[in-house]
């Protein structure tokens, strides 16, 4: 009596051990999936406001998924073709490839200033009444750095948020500076003299010989 009383007991043991060894690997995986799932996760950005290419462009980055919807919205504050409203809202913390659907504003007359910086005058006018938008005043400075009738600054800024028909201030590059007809001479001391003699030349000097002197 007494070995069956034994062999009851340590088969009830045993049956205990594999169900605790089964609720203990169920436990782990449970674990484990939580914290796969949280080392995924990910802060929804911020969009609203960037055009559709540049918005899906950030989700991507952040491992996440753009649907725009087909139904836009209007809004006087955002520029037509920018997202207006997006789901899940900023900040939300989803797991990576979450979707985010995005509303893009209907625009209430208001236009990005685009980028003319580097360009010609007739291809600035060209992006500028392609935008709504039209040439204010034109300022010529000189520049060592810019070709020749290149523009080097504009305002307002490229990406600014203006009105239809607004101006855009430009300057213009002159080129190397000058006084009076007179290109301003650069600097050579220190320089060799292959590298001055090459400078001059692209400023359309002729070179005579050189004379070596010997500096003390």
């Amino acid at each position: 009596m007494m070995n069956k009383e034994k062999i009851k007991i340590y088969a009830r043991y045993a049956v205990y051990a594999v169900l605790f060894g089964i609720l203990a690997g169920a436990g782990f995986d449970i674990a484990m999936r939580i914290i796969t799932r949280t080392s995924r996760a990910v802060v929804t950005p911020d969009v609203t406001g960037l055009n559709i290419a540049d918005a899906m462009d950030m989700l991507q980055d952040k491992g996440m998924e753009a649907y725009k919807e087909k139904e836009s919205a209007a809004d006087e504050t955002i520029p037509a073709g920018s997202v207006v409203r997006q789901n899940p809202p900023p900040g939300s913390v989803v797991r990576v490839g979450r979707k985010v659907r995005l509303t893009l504003s209907e625009g209430g007359n208001l236009i990005y200033v685009p980028d003319i910086c580097g360009k010609s005058m007739p291809e600035a006018e060209i992006l500028l009444t392609r935008s709504l938008l039209s040439v204010g005043n034109v300022t010529g400075i000189y520049s060592d750095d810019a070709p020749i009738d290149r523009i080097i600054t504009q305002e307002p800024l490229p990406g600014q948020i203006v009105k239809p028909s607004a101006m855009v201030d430009i300057a213009l590059s002159k080129g190397p500076a000058s006084l009076m007809g007179f290109l301003v001479m650069p600097y050579f001391v220190g320089k060799s003299s292959s590298d001055a003699a090459a400078y001059l030349h692209e400023m359309g000097f002729d070179v005579a010989e050189t004379e070596e002197v010997i500096n003390n």
